[in-house]
């Protein structure tokens, strides 16, 4: 090379946000944070050359132009993505806006009472956004742009998360601190997903799964028949196996990890509803190191009836995401969690 020893440049990496989706498309190398959609229009990466506040602008209504403030103090929450003044989250606010169509907020929306909480701090938002953009991989698309259509969908970070709302099948939930939520669909507003910063990085992977398990069954399946189905499957040992659970004055309301009464729950929370009993086998399910635990519990209980149950269950949640992903998270997915659960550290059992 007539002396000149060049150096080969290597491809540049690909965003995992970009691709198509697979079953394995979670479990492939680190995202590149550099990458920006190319559809979409808006999203051109040609345009973040021009500073911060002109790829800012382009997302925004003509009326909020002049409203955006660097201060995460004193957010405007009017305006979607508060602290998009920073790269890496505007970066990663336009993936997840072009890939899944969800827009994020800061903080409890002004004007209302039953959301409470504060706003976070850029870093712990950072995270809470890591989070959510790895383990939304684990979702086609397609299927969480359906909780949007027609409403749009919304994730909101608040710390110290809690609501004054009645939580149905729950006591003693007034004000409590709590890891998420899905609150109940309004007329003319978002679907939303709230998530709070300052709970452990685990469980925030955790829990917003058994959230979008909720928003999911409301959006694509039918909340009625889900229940009869699930009462069902507890035929063989009671007709009305769900009750309202609360905790002894220690605990101050029943903890996501309590464990369950009956066997045939995983948690005692799961065994507050239908609903929330779909939400918590989704979410172990969803997470390796529980969903190695849910297979243990199914195939080694000493009753036969406990492994019949946790066994349908397990079925009833790979029929369900089968259906709402049209197919595509059928069973070559759950069986690469499954894996990937087996080769994480064991959750610790309890001695008899």
């Amino acid at each position: 090379m007539d002396g000149y020893r060049g150096e080969r440049q290597r491809p540049a990496p690909r965003d995992r946000l970009s691709e198509s989706w697979s079953p394995d498309l979670w479990q492939k190398e680190k995202i590149d944070p550099d990458f920006v959609p190319e559809s979409g229009g808006l999203y051109r990466r040609t345009l973040l050359t021009g500073g911060a506040a002109l790829a800012v602008t382009l997302t925004m209504k003509p009326s909020d132009l002049g409203k955006l403030s660097p201060s995460p103090t004193s957010p405007d929450d009017t305006i979607v993505g508060q602290f998009d003044y920073d790269p890496e989250v505007r970066r990663t606010h336009r993936h997840m806006k072009g890939r899944y169509d969800i827009d994020f907020a800061l903080g409890p929306e002004k004007g209302q009472k039953e959301i409470l909480g504060r706003m976070p701090s850029l870093e712990k938002y950072k995270t809470t956004l890591r989070l959510t953009k790895e383990e939304m991989l684990k979702y086609p698309p397609d299927m969480i742009r359906k909780i949007g259509e027609g409403r749009g969908f919304e994730t909101r970070a608040i710390e110290n998360l809690s609501t004054t709302m009645r939580i149905a099948g729950m006591y003693d939930t007034d004000q409590r601190e709590m890891s998420s939520f899905a609150p109940p669909l309004v007329p003319g507003k978002p679907a939303q997903l709230l998530i709070n910063p300052r709970v452990s990085e685990g469980f925030q992977r955790q829990t917003l799964h058994h959230d979008l398990n909720h928003r999911l069954s409301v959006q694509l399946g039918n909340p009625q028949e889900r229940d009869r189905k699930w009462i069902a499957l507890h035929k063989k040992v009671s007709q009305n196996p769900y009750r309202r659970v609360s905790g002894d004055t220690g605990t101050k309301g029943v903890r996501a990890d309590t464990p369950p009464t009956e066997r045939y729950f995983l948690t005692k929370y799961a065994s507050a509803s239908p609903e929330e009993d779909q939400a918590v086998c989704a979410e172990w399910m969803l997470t390796p190191r529980l969903h190695a635990e849910f297979v243990r519990r199914r195939d080694n209980d000493p009753d036969e009836k406990v492994r019949e149950i946790l066994a349908a269950k397990y079925e009833q949640v790979i029929a369900d995401y089968s259906e709402w992903s049209d197919g595509e998270m059928g069973r070559p997915f759950w069986d690469g969690i499954y894996r990937k659960g087996l080769e994480e550290k064991p959750i610790p059992q309890e001695k008899d």
